[in-house]
């Protein structure tokens, strides 16, 4: 496994430069820029729109007491997508665009679920909820009314001040 982020680690820019090298050749350097400038832009503004959409969808399986497994998984896919949008590059744009598209992160959802789960593992979730209510939505207060009176005179020494005995 090392090796393959080895391999992944010197191969992935290598193909980016050379990927890049022939759309400068192919058009021109500024369009080249252009291009690796607006698909991050776009990507990453893309993948926001989408996270958020994915954290509504589990704020509301929450609530509605379904685990949202899917959703966590669907939020990390979106996550990996917009840090590839965020490198300079032709080939992690394209991969972060195709795992912002759903069916696309359907088959990736499908594949890690096959490839991560041990074959004969059954998968089996038990989830509960409960509602606590925002402190915003407290219930109203009463008023208690009482009197006092204020004693002037010297404060009890530390002596004095005995706690009540437990009871036997």
């Amino acid at each position: 496994m090392l090796l393959f982020f080895l391999l992944l680690l010197i191969l992935v820019p290598l193909i980016e430069l050379a990927l890049l090298i022939r759309l400068a050749q192919a058009t021109d350097l500024a369009t080249t820029i252009w291009v690796v400038i607006l698909t991050g832009v776009l990507g990453v503004a893309l993948a926001r729109r989408q996270g958020l959409d994915v954290w509504r969808r589990v704020q509301a399986g929450l609530r509605d007491g379904t685990p949202p497994t899917r959703e966590i998984v669907d939020g990390f896919l979106i996550l990996l997508a917009g840090g590839l949008l965020l490198l300079p590059g032709l080939l992690t744009d394209a991969v972060g665009l195709l795992l912002l598209i759903p069916p696309a992160r359907a088959v990736v959802r499908g594949w890690m679920s096959r490839r991560l789960v041990p074959p004969g593992v059954r998968q089996a979730a038990s989830f509960t909820t409960f509602q606590v209510p925002p402190p915003f939505h407290r219930p109203p207060t009463s008023d208690i009314e009482a009197e006092y009176t204020v004693e002037r005179g010297e404060p009890p020494r530390p002596s004095e001040e005995r706690l009540p005995s437990p009871p036997h």
